[in-house]
């Protein structure tokens, strides 16, 4: 390659690239030797893709890719050099990841051209070349021009000028000059102030770990820059660099810093990262850091990764993604704690006479637990002590030291089925389940290895991905945020004040908190983990020797997803309901455990799962339950009785007779579940929203929820057939969110829905003016002047749900007659778009069915409608044929 790329670089008579007054013979011949170098360029990165389809490890491909672009940009120094009779114009440097010899396929191509003192006209015309020329081959260049004197004074100031001046590599041009620069700045700049430089890197690496969850383990990670990417590493060898002057992970091991292990580890983990980058970017053609559901399957696939035993190849690649993430992560703090605590000989020596005897062979220094004597062969001598190391710290509050993590991950092989089953070692893992601080000590074992290990059941949870829309992080992960999550309900300060008073007044919390730690410990690529769990949990702590808590632990875990459905999918008003709930509770105190671990499980799932909404939601159905546990049976009043007060509540709050008579006639107007399920104060308003139609076709009033975050919404027009479908249609014309909805017909032909809405971000509607327009648009689409389908079109054309990289979900229908008395209950889950709902809902109204209760929500991009329906006579769909014809319509109609 280099001998054509010099027969095209360096012209036959017209001089060398560099030259100004000749540069390329002509514009003809510039463009045609730009297109030829280019040409020579696609073949080897064709070349290098082709390694990379065969299986070409990721070091091997960013290795190739690095040396290709060397190979361009040396040559183009050379033809320079040519022509200026072989005087050295600049040096070359490579700056960064292409520094570091780590290019994949289309990262950016960081270059200095560095000189002595300063740079001349044939300099300047040189570097704007080479700039133009390596655009031209669809390279994204960085490049600076600078003085020793400037970088150096730039590298003092400026962190991420340091760091990438840091993994300079010489090119081509003096080699003085570069030997000059490289030496002062590790003289100069790198040797000063390396506590300081390092405690800068955490500050930062602190900083962007918080930006990605602070985990390994989010669904869709950032492969560079979130936790466990390759920025930890480079971010661990800078820190190495400035202590050690070393930045090879080879050298740290044959310096004694790191073991051999740890260094075989390290480089493997580091190769599938960069092999996945690479994959990565020779997809999307283009710099892509972000692992995105939408691609996650493409390049499961390219990487050999196939569905194999009922598992998906994406979830097998997908773990092993989090596997090599994970040991990247702990060995980068690692190494970072190893640079910042280093001291050598008598200063180490002195630290550790500061030291409190623990027992059986562990120190305190600090906040840290230690092997007393720097004793290696701890673990080996006694196993035990592989658990007995996690009780200790959670008894003296203690972390683990560096030495001792590793000595835990070196020593997992001892924990064997015999370790397991030992009664020792149970005993004392039930000491720390029922112990203060639970998701704090679960998360060190967890870090270490060791809880899937000794719990061999966690290990099928660990690092695996449901790799869907909704679900935020991996089931592990998830576990172990929805224990911290309930803990932090011990803390008397802050939100959630009623969850806290309910989990004060938990009698024992044990099995609640185990109930949590092993709620989705039954998750596998199907359906089912519920039942799954329990009988794991119920093996579980007969091992444990928990079995008092058994009945307990097994009733929450197969009912932990219960309350969330029943709150966002069931008519929460209706008696049966309420009824067959607390036969599966079975008493107050699971009630409040089911309630906590709900809130728990819902809040790990991701930080905007746990809505004012949800909460309020869920609170009702606590409530109600609460309540239907706290009365007797014949303490509980009739349908009947409860209506006839509730109405004498009402007339109470109305003064004049007029207005007495008009609420009168709306309660014979309405259905007596109306007046069940609707508060005095919003019945109040709709009998004045009622009383404004008389001079008026459509009358909106709107109120804000400001304690919950929504905004209601009241609609009342004359009754005409699909008023909630046009209403639906019209709300998503203006990115309006329905929550939920009560639709109701007096049988004057009055229609009065009330709708709970907000903004697409789930914020209150302040904004009068898109009310206003909604308004207006309403009635236009009510007196037929606009369609629907008009105010949806433009919109509609740019959310079209298959351009999402593929990813989506298979549409179902699901119609329940036995859960109410009185209405026919529609689940249907597919996928979210716009016009979702409006096409549901016109559905329904074709095929003649009233709505009585809508409840919408959304899980990622799936939606998840439920609708009370009856027959325009007001019975259930009971016809076999009519319900076929209704699931069949639906499917075609979201098809």
């Amino acid at each position: 390659m280099h001998r054509r790329l010099n027969k095209l670089l360096i012209q036959e008579k017209g001089g060398p690239i560099g030259r100004p007054s000749e540069s390329l013979s002509s514009s003809h011949d510039r463009l045609q030797n730009v297109k030829d170098i280019r040409k020579i360029i696609e073949e080897q990165r064709l070349e290098i893709r082709e390694r990379h389809k065969k299986g070409g490890n990721g070091f091997e491909v960013v290795k190739e890719y690095t040396d290709l672009v060397d190979g361009l940009i040396i040559n183009m120094y050379q033809a320079i050099i040519a022509g200026s009779n072989g005087s050295q114009l600049f040096t070359l440097v490579a700056l960064g990841g292409y520094g570091r010899g780590e290019l994949n396929p289309f990262s950016d191509v960081d270059i200095l051209f560095l000189y002595d003192k300063k740079v001349n006209q044939h300099s300047d015309y040189a570097i704007h070349n080479i700039i133009s020329i390596l655009w031209d081959m669809g390279f994204k260049v960085g490049h600076s021009v600078r003085s020793i004197s400037d970088c150096l004074a730039i590298a003092k100031n400026d962190i991420t000028a340091r760091t990438a001046m840091m993994e300079s590599r010489y090119l081509a041009g003096d080699k003085e000059i570069f030997d000059s620069f490289f030496t002062s700045l590790k003289r100069d700049i790198m040797k000063r102030g390396v506590d300081d430089f390092i405690k800068l890197q955490l500050d930062d690496t602190l900083r962007r770990h918080s930006l990605y969850g602070n985990t390994v383990c989010v669904s869709e990670p950032n492969i560079k820059d979130g936790p466990g990417g390759l920025r930890d590493i480079h971010t661990a060898m800078w820190v190495s660099m400035s202590k050690f002057g070393i930045n090879r992970i080879d050298a740290l091991e044959r310096r004694g810093i790191i073991d051999s292990q740890e260094m075989r580890h390290a480089l493997k983990s580091i190769d599938f990262l960069l092999r996945v980058r690479n994959d990565m970017h020779f997809m999307s053609e283009k710099k892509d850091d972000v692992l995105s559901h939408e691609i996650q399957e493409a390049v499961a696939k390219n990487l050999g990764y196939g569905d194999e035993n009922g598992l998906r190849g994406v979830i097998k690649f997908m773990k092993d993604y989090y596997i090599n993430a994970s040991y990247i992560y702990h060995f980068s703090n690692s190494l970072l704690d190893r640079c910042l605590k280093y001291k050598p000989g008598i200063f180490k020596r002195i630290a550790y006479l500061k030291t409190k005897e623990i027992g059986d062979g562990f120190v305190s220094i600090g906040n840290e637990i230690h092997a007393k004597d720097f004793n290696l062969e701890i673990f080996k001598k006694n196993s035990v002590l592989l658990i007995k190391v996690f009780l200790y710290c959670q008894e003296y509050n203690l972390t683990l030291s560096s030495s001792i993590k590793r000595l835990i991950t070196s020593s997992l092989h001892l924990i064997d089925d015999n370790f397991i089953n030992l009664p020792e070692t149970n005993e004392m893992f039930r000491r720390i389940l029922k112990g203060s601080g639970l998701s704090g000590i679960l998360r060190m074992m967890h870090d270490c290895g060791v809880l899937k290990r000794f719990v061999r059941e966690f290990e099928d949870i660990s690092f695996f991905s449901n790799c869907d829309l909704y679900h935020k992080f991996t089931v592990d992960e998830h576990t172990l945020r929805s224990l911290e999550h309930l803990e932090g309900l011990s803390i008397s300060n802050g939100d959630e004040i009623e969850l806290k008073k309910i989990y004060k007044s938990i009698i024992d919390s044990t099995a609640l908190k185990i109930a949590t730690l092993l709620h989705d410990i039954g998750k596998r690529d199907s359906p089912g983990h519920s039942e799954r769990g329990r009988e794991i949990a119920a093996s579980l702590l007969k091992k444990w020797g928990m079995e008092a808590v058994t009945d307990t632990v097994v009733m929450l875990i197969g009912n932990h997803l219960i309350m969330n459905q029943i709150a966002l999918r069931r008519d929460m008003h209706d008696e049966k309901t309420i009824t067959e709930f607390c036969k599966k509770v079975e008493g107050i105190e699971n009630l409040k455990m089911l309630y906590l671990l709900t809130y728990a499980d819902l809040s790990a799932v991701g930080t905007d799962i746990w809505t004012n909404w949800k909460s309020a939601l869920l609170w009702e159905l606590y409530l109600k339950a609460y309540e239907y546990f706290s009365k007797g049976e014949d303490e509980r009043i009739s349908d009947r009785s409860l209506i006839d007060k509730k109405q004498k509540e009402i007339l109470a709050l109305i003064d004049n007779e007029l207005d007495r008579d008009k609420a009168k006639k709306h309660f014979s107007s309405m259905p007596g579940k109306y007046i069940l399920s609707t508060s005095p104060e919003r019945i109040l308003r709709h009998i004045r929203l009622a009383g404004e139609l008389d001079s008026k076709k459509l009358v909106i009033k709107y109120f804000q929820n400001t304690e919950v975050g929504y905004t209601e919404l009241m609609v009342c027009t004359v009754g005409k057939a699909g008023v909630f479908s046009r209403i639906a249609g019209t709300l998503t014309s203006k990115n309006i969110n329905i929550l939920g909805a009560q639709i109701y017909t007096r049988l004057d032909g009055v229609a009065i829905d009330t709708l709970q809405v907000s903004t697409i971000e789930g914020k209150l509607i302040l904004d009068e003016g898109m009310l206003k327009r909604f308004e207006d648009d309403l009635l236009h689409v009510l007196e037929g002047e606009r369609s629907v389908e008009e105010l949806l079109s433009a919109k509609q054309r740019l959310n079209i749900p298959q351009e999402r990289g593929g990813f989506r979900t298979p549409t179902r229908v699901e119609i329940d007659n036995t859960l109410s008395d009185t209405h026919t209950i529609i689940e249907i889950i597919t996928m979210d778009r716009l016009g979702v709902l409006y096409d549901i809902t016109r559905t329904l109204f074709n095929l003649g069915l009233n709505i009585y209760i809508a409840k919408i929500s959304t899980e990622g991009r799936t939606a998840i409608d439920v609708f009370y329906v009856t027959e325009i006579n007001g019975g259930k769909v009971l016809e076999e044929g009519k319900l076929e014809a209704a699931k069949n319509s639906l499917l075609k109609a979201l098809a």
